[in-house]
């Protein structure tokens, strides 16, 4: 039986094992992830220091932390778990410059953004969690999105399905009627195997 809107947001709250926040950030493969994603966002050519950018589902910071190495400064994230917000905050105390973490329901954060107010926004591993009484993220993804939004996320397979917090969906069809499919691949054999069945996509606004 699939979890509720509640079950699921409880679970995150405090997710542990391989989704707890320690894992996340220093567990095996961990590392290639983020190198996948940048390589993916630093392909765009963008402006560093002036391009916003948001990732919805953050955990406790490990893709935001590695942009702001690649030398990005307008990044930031949203997180439903205090409990990852306060080891990002733990873990990033002695750095210079860090990316800022809101603690809050994705759902309800993007809502609040103005409209197209952020640049890039991008997720990993995060929209396949969002519970069917949520999908009103997706309406804001729509509205906050001023250019490119980037997935990295799983839409079905054998694999995964039999999970109760996990819904498949078709990111293509969802955001076609706003966003340009620029470009689409599937993740397996260019990252670790936690990400074996994902795909990756890029979309930009149509003009």
């Amino acid at each position: 039986m699939r979890l509720t809107k509640e079950e699921a947001h409880a679970f995150w709250r405090d997710a542990s094992g391989k989704n707890a926040p320690e894992q996340y950030l220093f567990g095996d493969g961990t590392e290639l992830r983020s190198h996948y994603l940048c390589n993916k966002i630093n392909a765009l050519k963008l402006d560093k220091k002036a391009t916003t950018i948001l990732e919805i589902g953050c955990n406790a910071g490990r893709n935001l932390i590695a942009l702001g190495v690649e030398g990005y400064r307008k990044v930031f994230g949203v997180e439903i778990s205090q409990k990852a917000v306060d080891f990002f905050t733990e873990t990033t105390a002695d750095m210079v410059w860090k990316p800022q973490i809101f603690c809050k329901a994705a759902e309800e954060f993007v809502a609040d953004l103005m409209p197209y107010s952020v640049d890039l926004i991008y997720t990993m591993a995060t929209l396949l969690h969002i519970h069917p009484d949520s999908e009103q993220l997706f309406q804001s993804i729509k509205n906050a999105c001023k250019t490119h939004l980037m997935l990295i996320e799983y839409e079905g397979s054998d694999a995964l399905t039999s999970s109760s917090r996990i819904w498949e969906r078709n990111y293509a069809e969802i955001f076609s009627e706003e966003f340009d499919l620029v470009e689409s691949e599937p993740v397996r054999g260019q990252c670790d195997s936690a990400l074996e069945h994902y795909i990756y996509r890029l979309f930009k606004r149509r003009t």
